[in-house]
């Protein structure tokens, strides 16, 4: 029928003590196991603690001292920006200058009995550009002011002879044409 079983009180004190051993020796094994973890990570955690607290001040002086370099960066470059603008500003006006002081003068005619001299300015735009950007293929002379003396009996001969020898459509230009003096054959 039924198994019946009688435990008397000394009998379950005598079970409870085994069980309760038992279970300390598996909560003592789980230590033995989970407590370097639990002990690892609080050390990881005061290490990463402290090294946060000691890295803090460190980082505010590379922040700073990025910012100061960055300014100063910003100042050099602004002052670069500043020279080469004042240099290409020196390089226009001595560019001028120096297109202003030098003149190249050409002569045209002969000088004869009754001729008039003439004073042109002449420009070819063409060959100014190709001897400012390439100095070998063209001519430094259309860098600067060229005015050529012409002697002709007349201002229309005048403007025949410059036609002839400075075409238009080689890229020549007259701008203007002065009349000087007369030749007279004497002397003054």
């Amino acid at each position: 029928m039924g198994m019946q079983i009688e435990l008397a009180a000394s009998d379950v004190v005598i079970l409870s003590l085994a069980a309760a051993c038992l279970v300390g020796t598996v909560v003592l094994e789980l230590l033995r196991v989970v407590l370097p973890d639990i002990y690892e990570w609080f050390a990881d955690h005061a290490k990463v603690q402290r090294e946060i607290k000691e890295t803090g001040p460190l980082l505010e002086r590379t922040l700073a001292q990025n910012m100061e370099q960055g300014a100063l960066r910003d100042r050099r470059n602004a002052e670069r920006f500043r020279l080469k603008s004042q240099l290409s500003r020196l390089e226009v006006m001595l560019t001028s200058a120096e297109r202003d002081r030098v003149q190249v003068w050409h002569h045209l005619g002969q000088q004869a009995i009754g001729d008039s001299l003439f004073v042109a300015r002449l420009d070819n735009k063409r060959l100014a550009d190709l001897s400012t950007k390439d100095f070998d293929s063209a001519p430094v002379i259309w860098r600067y002011q060229n005015q050529i003396r012409v002697w002709a009996p007349s201002e229309h001969q005048a403007r025949q002879l410059l036609a002839n020898a400075y075409p238009p459509q080689e890229g020549y230009a007259l701008r203007e044409l002065i009349t000087v003096s007369r030749w007279t054959g004497t002397s003054p």
